[in-house]
């Protein structure tokens, strides 16, 4: 039985195949029962450990339904004032799915959007909190070590457009407000590569910029990565493993020593060879990083842009009243 959560907000998976001939299911059903891993409640969890134990399968097609009928509940972990403040004017793209829309709602806000153990979305944004140490050769079992530059650029070229070419009295040049550019250099990448992205929406160079500093941001967190196999699914303090946590890695095998990383996957497994096992992925915490992009300018200077600031202005123009709070 195992059981995947996604940093990058995947959806996570059960895997139904369970050999429960050399395992103690009354003993696992109690520790289940105390840290439930799932949105289920403890008795359902407890009868799906029960029903595994006898070979029903039925218990865990009770298991899927139960979790495909349960409520999306939402979670906010952002202290950030800027984060929350409502969007003025938000438009959905033509075909775009709902979690397409959350996605770019947060990247303008510089929040990650993923799921928790729960089930529930989780608005948050990189964890600085720390937890267990991981040392190979004791409580690491086994690790990988992936370092792939080739999704690395040293240049992030961030080309955008803008509403014409500005009004009376702006500083900034014409060419800059209709066709700004954004550059952020990667330094760990000494030849000259350069990678240029088109923007899908009106920006100026200040959102250029913070658009190309992510993009060289998630690039570095890809280009490094450390899966790490630990026993049990549960840490020193008894809690499960858990997303957006720092640990610590020693692992002088890989040239590793004492390096911060943060998790953004985990897997729950559970098999009659190894017993409770957790795979977690690492990746350097500041490829998570993400910097808020600026809200759109609309005609009139406001906050608000795109079609909902033309409607603003007519409305006004016939002397119609609303509320701009």
């Amino acid at each position: 039985m195992g059981r995947i959560i996604d940093l990058d907000g995947k959806p996570f998976s059960f895997d139904p195949e369970m050999q429960s001939a050399a395992l103690d299911i009354p003993q696992i059903a109690s520790r289940y029962i105390e840290h439930p891993a799932s949105g289920i409640t403890p008795n359902r969890a407890a009868q799906c450990l029960r029903g595994a134990e006898r070979g029903d399968l039925i218990a865990q097609s009770d298991l899927a339904a139960d979790i495909e009928e349960k409520d999306i509940s939402v979670r906010w972990q952002v202290n950030d004032a800027t984060a929350e403040k409502p969007f003025a004017s938000f438009t959905l793209e033509n075909s775009e799915t709902v979690a397409d829309a959350l996605t770019r709602a947060a990247r303008h806000r510089g929040v990650l959007v993923t799921s928790n153990a729960a089930g529930e979305l989780v608005f948050t944004q990189a964890g600085s909190r720390q937890t267990d140490t991981l040392v190979l050769g004791e409580n690491l079992l086994e690790a990988i070590y992936n370092d792939d530059h080739r999704m690395r650029y040293s240049e992030y070229r961030i080309r955008g457009h803008g509403r014409g070419g500005g009004k009376s009295g702006d500083s900034a040049k014409p060419d800059s407000l209709s066709a700004p550019v954004g550059v952020v250099n990667d330094e760990g990448v000494t030849r000259y590569r350069p990678k240029i992205v088109l923007a899908d929406h009106h920006i100026d160079t200040s959102g250029a910029t913070q658009r190309g500093l992510r993009e060289m941001r998630r690039a570095v967190a890809r280009s490094s990565r450390f899966t790490a196999v630990v026993r049990t699914w549960f840490r020193s303090d008894g809690t499960l493993w858990d997303l957006n946590l720092l640990t610590r890695v020693t692992a002088s095998r890989f040239g590793i020593d004492q390096r911060d990383l943060l998790i953004c996957q985990v897997e729950f497994s559970l098999d009659a060879q190894k017993g409770e096992t957790t795979r977690l992925i690492l990746a350097p915490r500041d490829g998570f990083i993400v910097p808020a992009e600026p809200d759109s300018k609309g005609r009139g200077g406001n906050d608000a842009g795109g079609v909902d600031a033309f409607i603003h202005q007519q409305m006004k123009k016939q002397g119609i009243t609303f509320n701009d709070k």
